[in-house]
């Protein structure tokens, strides 16, 4: 009877992980799309700030806020109220909160490392593919997939580097 109870458990744990690991990555691949944005303004944004109509302070932080608020933030909260229930979480408001804050907390981190990608590589293609990259390494390193404790002491720092973690 308590082998049951204990593989029920089990189950259920395993497949909460599951949920949360998916989530995360839901919500990495698609900041990938911030990318587009900063490659079209960056010839008007550059003659603009050349032409000293604006700061590039100014600019910066309103492209955070709008980007983050507007493209992160709000889809992440919208898609862990759904979803939050459903998959069996805890059914608590703090839990419900403190899920919405990683959640949304993430998703506005690989979109700012995103921006910082593009502003970096420059190129479309490059960005993609490295942005790509070190989300499957983030996502490989985080703790879902492979435990901390096997992983070589070479590689370990990764785990504190990913955001997945």
């Amino acid at each position: 009877m308590c082998v049951r109870a204990c593989l029920r458990m089990h189950a259920g744990v395993t497949g909460r992980l599951g949920t949360i690991f998916f989530t995360l990555q839901i919500a990495a691949f698609p900041s990938l799309a911030a990318m587009e944005q900063l490659i079209t303004e960056r010839p008007v944004a550059t003659r603009e700030l050349s032409r000293h109509w604006y700061s590039a302070g100014g600019y910066m932080v309103v492209k955070l806020l709008v980007d983050g608020l507007l493209l992160r933030a709000l889809p992440s909260a919208v898609y862990t109220t759904l979803f939050y229930w459903i998959f069996g979480m805890r059914d608590t408001a703090t839990a419900f909160t403190i899920a919405l804050g990683v959640i949304t907390a993430f998703t506005c981190c690989v979109g700012a490392l995103v921006m910082c990608l593009v502003n970096l590589l420059g190129s479309p293609g490059r960005t993609v593919i490295v942005a790509s990259v070190l989300l499957l390494i983030f996502a490989l390193f985080g703790g879902f997939l492979v435990d901390k404790r096997e992983i070589t002491w070479v590689l370990r720092w990764i785990c504190y580097v990913s955001p997945t973690r």
